[in-house]
């Protein structure tokens, strides 16, 4: 498998999307609790994915990370 070098330069334009939800049923305690998702991501066929994610991610404060989607395109081998 391998990405021509648009997909492969889109692969690597991470953005970070921030979403405000607002409700009368979140606890006090969760007032202002930050969640990062993360999904899709594929690691294991762009290698510098993780350094990207990295520096974005750094530079936030969140109190939970959560990560869904594919993790991995292989389905074997190590993580």
């Amino acid at each position: 498998f391998l990405l021509d070098k648009k997909g492969y330069k889109n692969a690597l334009s991470l953005t970070l999307k921030k979403i405000n939800l607002h409700s009368n049923n979140i606890p006090k305690p969760f007032s202002g609790f930050k969640i990062l998702f993360i999904s899709d991501l594929h690691i294991d066929i762009i290698p510098e994915m993780k350094d990207i994610l990295l520096e974005l991610i750094n530079k936030e404060n969140f109190d939970l990370c959560c990560i869904g989607g594919d993790y991995k395109f292989k389905n074997i081998g190590t993580f």
